[in-house]
């Protein structure tokens, strides 16, 4: 009895690992992550971002984490967006022109021990670059302000096949100039959003490729200054963040779920100090 009592005493009492955030011990100076990525190849974690030890923002970090330490892998030329792993090779990406050394099109794999250039991407608004990689199901998707790619026109989005990159679909309804930032597969379709509209109509901020063509699902996000700008899978929806408003006849404000058929609000909302959307 006497021992039944002392394991209940320690169930209730609070754990404070589990229940609060810690310090990982982040080195250096650091301004801003953009991205955490867990590696499983290297069984290590990916941080990108403005990490530096000299107090000097302007060149990136990719830093690794693994066994308790952080060390610095690499500090490339030019702007640092996102990670991923695709196969045996990691690939980097966003606004890069050298990666030690080696001239690049703001994007670039390590393979072989040394890193290589991975396609030509150009841009349409400055130097937007590549916003985003994701591999799905097994096909590595770019999306980001880029307009061509290997003297292809992708308008912001594009594909990895047979060692090139190539387009999704047809382009002809997506119009000039879309800054693409996330992308992702739901029901066997591909969706991705951003700054992107379709014509005629001008529907905005996700579009959908179902393998024919790409469409606005839903009416897209109604609204002036609106946009997607992240997305996950989520108990069989998709959930879609960004600048939404429900004041604008959005089914949610600034997050809101797909179920392949309609959109939905997400709990309550999201809200701000005054209980106000």
């Amino acid at each position: 009895m006497r021992a039944m009592c002392l394991g209940l005493w320690l169930l209730s009492i609070p754990c404070d690992a589990q229940d609060n955030w810690r310090d990982v011990g982040m080195p250096h100076w650091t301004f801003g992550i953009r991205q955490v990525y867990t590696d499983p190849l290297s069984d290590s974690l990916i941080a990108i971002g403005e990490v530096t030890e000299v107090n000097d923002f302007g060149t990136p970090s990719l830093m690794t984490y693994k066994r308790g330490a952080w060390s610095t892998k690499l500090q490339p030329r030019g702007a640092l967006r996102t990670a991923v792993r695709f196969g045996d090779t990691l690939v980097i990406a966003g606004g890069l022109w050298e990666v030690e050394g080696i001239a690049v099109s703001r994007i670039a794999a390590f393979y072989n021990n040394s890193w290589h250039p991975y396609g030509t991407f150009g841009d349409t608004l400055g130097n937007w670059g590549i916003r985003k990689l994701r591999v799905l199901n097994g096909t590595l998707y770019a999306v980001g302000g880029f307009e061509f790619v290997d003297g292809q026109l992708c308008n912001g989005i594009a594909k990895r096949e047979n060692g090139q990159w190539v387009n999704v679909g047809d382009l002809e309804y997506i119009a000039a100039d879309p800054i693409l930032v996330d992308v992702i597969e739901y029901q066997g379709d591909i969706y991705a959003c951003g700054a992107v509209s379709l014509a005629p109509d001008g529907a905005r901020g996700i579009i959908r490729y179902d393998g024919t063509s790409w469409t606005a699902p839903g009416g897209g996000i109604l609204g002036g200054p609106s946009g997607g700008l992240c997305m996950a899978i989520y108990q069989d929806e998709l959930i879609l963040g960004g600048t939404i408003h429900r004041s604008a006849g959005n089914a949610g404000h600034m997050i809101m779920r797909w179920n392949g058929e309609e959109w939905r609000g997400l709990g309550g909302h999201l809200r701000d100090q005054n209980n106000d959307t």
